[in-house]
């Protein structure tokens, strides 16, 4: 059947514009002004509500954080479960983004055909798998197994059955075996109250990432894969949407006036074949449709509506082809070997982009690969096919290519290079990473004054650092991008490890140079300075180096507060806190507690506490900061205001059972004994959750001993 294009004429003229198109728009343009009213508010009071993004739903099920997003995103389930994918069809900025695209694309007359593919389509279901249900699946499945098969299979297994007892240290010396290789982790702590944060932006990437990331899943995605490409090779909460759909009561239907006359297909703008869907079922079967209703307004018979109906798993086909299994569908672009083929191309460079420069996000990776995976596809049909289209492009005519198709090949086989050698770098760190994970000696022991590698250990280190550099900078002896503070840090402890302190102070210093150094990496440079005999001149004038490139380096001031201070120069390490205290909102929890722990034991109590109201407004789910409040409650002796504070800090921090002990020992230092044994009840259960059972003890054993009795 053929159908006629939007604009153009047919039996009953030309399509319609739809008359949702609009209302749409004006709904998907709410939604990106509540957005940035969102962002707005939290730069206004430095607090707000966490992102309503359904990807935080990762660190509810993985940390017990429970957020906007993991509520968001349970709605939005449910909601497709009575409506169907009105969710993605009027909420969803990437859909609007990649609608815009389109529309954009089709001004100038590139109308972005859809990518067809069997295997590929899973992709965003196996990727939703992977976000939302192996963290579950790994704590509660994967690793009580690896525990059980380390503790009780397998050594006697390789001792044994294989009868080799020098290979039983895989499974009996974790993390070394067979624990590190399948991973292991804590029981779920429980649900804490995440709602409010005070870095929003925490968990997104920076603007230089974020505005790639727009373009990529919405301009190139477009092009190469079709409108909705994004939605359907790279979307996770897809892969979750679409077969709830199937058992939505939301559903378009048909009645007796349809003539098949194609509009409805012609407008769809998520690939459906609506005037087939509801002559061969009477409804739209297919769970790719977002419910945007261009379809129904563009109907010229009225014949299409949205209602309460069948579920699609319940539906039976009422024409005989539908009941023979014969329903046309358009023809898959790939052979089922050429299917596979992509498939795991696609896979490889998922792997492989995800992570490049230490910031390409997962998402963005997806459609990196799907893309690549395209590219590497159509080049095929290149070298195959006598003529090639890439939708307003002519790459081969009669065996011959083209400038274009010239163009393509060489930007794609460029692509591919960027995929293998981001691969191979990623490869190199994660087998340096594993390495790095191996060595286990203490760092007490590594930084002492008679350390002698040892020289299993030094080998190992040695073995991890080449992997290692071998994935960082040419300057450094690389092939791949800077690495991260943190893998800086493990390089310094590396090189520690294998007896090269010099090399440890080289690798702490590149570490300050790519990011604002944090409490471990500042203490790192202590310690490395310290090993190497350095002065505290010498460590003075670091970290007034450090503290020139990042201003905001908080924790370089608490530190520069120290040595001053230790020094008999109190003005200037006043000067340090001062300035930490001046940036409330750029300072964290943990710097502050410096800050105003400083204060506090330096006799300036009453500046510290007129600093409070303020620091507390910032940082309302700061429990450090109430905990601090506490401590300078009991040196005024008031441990009823203690109590309070700590009290307030445990809403805060449930599973942090220091606060539950000093609670507990403030209330019986005021004579309240019954309630300590309750607040130790509650903290046997903070214990329990968090996979301590060693730690539990008896409320009155664990009371006499906070009493020193």
């Amino acid at each position: 059947m053929s159908l006629p294009v939007q604009g153009g004429a047919g039996k009953h003229g030309p399509v319609k514009k739809s008359k949702m198109g609009k209302w749409r728009f004006g709904v998907l343009i709410l939604v990106h002004v509540v957005m940035i009213a969102h962002l707005l508010q939290w730069l206004y009071h430095g607090v707000t509500v966490s992102p309503v993004e359904p990807s935080e739903s990762m660190y509810t099920l993985e940390s017990g954080q429970l957020n906007a997003g993991f509520i968001m995103f349970c709605l939005a389930i449910i909601a497709t479960l009575v409506f169907g994918r009105f969710f993605c069809g009027w909420a969803c900025h990437v859909v609007a983004l990649q609608d815009a695209c389109t529309w954009l694309m089709n001004k100038v007359g590139v109308r972005p055909k859809p990518f067809r593919s069997r295997l590929l389509v899973w992709s965003g279901l196996l990727l939703a798998l992977y976000m939302f249900v192996w963290p579950t699946f790994k704590r509660e499945v994967l690793s009580p197994f690896s525990r059980y098969a380390t503790e009780q299979l397998g050594a006697w297994f390789m001792g044994e059955f294989l009868n080799a007892p020098q290979l039983k240290w895989v499974f009996a010396d974790p993390p070394r075996g067979f624990p590190y290789v399948l991973g292991t982790d804590n029981h779920f702590p429980g649900l804490t109250n995440s709602l409010i944060v005070e870095d929003f932006w925490a968990t997104f990437p920076p603007w230089y990432v974020a505005i790639p990331f727009l373009i990529i899943c919405g301009f190139v995605t477009v092009y190469f894969l079709g409108n909705k490409g994004f939605c359907t090779y790279g979307c996770p909460y897809g892969g979750f949407f679409a077969p709830v759909d199937r058992y939505s009561i939301g559903r378009i239907v048909v009645n007796d006036k349809c003539e098949g006359c194609g509009h409805c297909t012609a407008v769809c703008t998520s690939n459906v074949r609506v005037h087939q869907e509801v002559r061969d079922f009477g409804q739209v079967m297919d769970v790719g449709c977002m419910k945007c209703l261009d379809c129904v307004s563009v109907c010229p018979n009225d014949a299409l509506s949205f209602k309460i109906a069948t579920p699609a798993f319940l539906v039976k086909p009422r024409t005989s082809e539908a009941k023979a299994g014969k329903v046309r569908r358009p023809e898959y672009d790939l052979t089922v070997l050429e299917e596979f083929a992509v498939f795991v191309l696609a896979f490889l460079l998922i792997i492989s982009f995800r992570g490049m420069f230490n910031e390409v996000p997962l998402l963005m990776a997806m459609s990196m690969g799907a893309i690549g995976a395209f590219c590497a596809w159509t080049l095929w049909r290149m070298v195959t096919t006598p003529n090639v289209r890439l939708q307003s492009l002519q790459l081969r005519v009669k065996g011959k290519i083209t400038k274009a198709g010239f163009v393509f090949a060489l930007l794609t086989v460029l692509y591919l290079a960027l995929g293998a050698w981001s691969g191979f770098v990623r490869a190199n760190r994660a087998v340096g990473d594993y390495l790095d994970q191996t060595i286990l000696t203490s760092q007490a022991a590594v930084f002492g004054p008679n350390y002698a590698p040892d020289p299993a250990d030094k080998a190992q280190s040695l073995l991890a650092i080449s992997f290692f550099e071998r994935g960082g900078l040419p300057e450094h002896g690389g092939i791949g991008w800077n690495h991260s503070p943190a893998t800086y840090t493990r390089l310094a402890w590396l090189h520690a490890v294998a007896g090269d302190r010099a090399k440890a102070e080289t690798y702490i210093k590149r570490a300050t140079e790519v990011s604002r150094p944090g409490p471990a990496l500042v203490s790192g440079i202590a310690t490395i300075f310290q090993s190497q005999g350095r002065t505290a001149a010498d460590y003075e004038a670091f970290l007034k180096t450090v503290l020139e490139r990042f201003p905001d380096a908080h924790h370089v001031r608490i530190a520069l507060s120290n040595l001053y201070w230790g020094n008999n120069r109190r003005p200037e390490a006043q000067q340090q806190i001062d300035a930490i205290l001046a940036d409330i909102r750029g300072a964290d929890d943990e710097a502050l507690v410096s800050a105003l722990s400083f204060l506090a034991r330096t006799g300036q109590v009453d500046m510290a506490l007129e600093k409070f109201p303020e620091i507390l407004r910032l940082k309302p789910t700061a429990a450090s900061l109430r905990a601090l409040r506490s401590a300078i409650a009991m040196m005024q002796n008031q441990p009823d205001d203690a109590a309070t504070w700590l009290r307030e800090a445990i809403e805060r921090a449930p599973r942090n059972p220091q606060y539950h002990l000093q609670l507990a020992q403030t209330l019986a230092l005021s004579g309240k004994e019954s309630q300590a044994k309750q607040v130790l009840d509650q903290l046997n259960r903070v214990y329990d959750k968090i996979d301590q059972p060693q730690s539990v003890m008896p409320p009155d054993a664990r009371l006499r001993m906070l009493l020193g009795q």
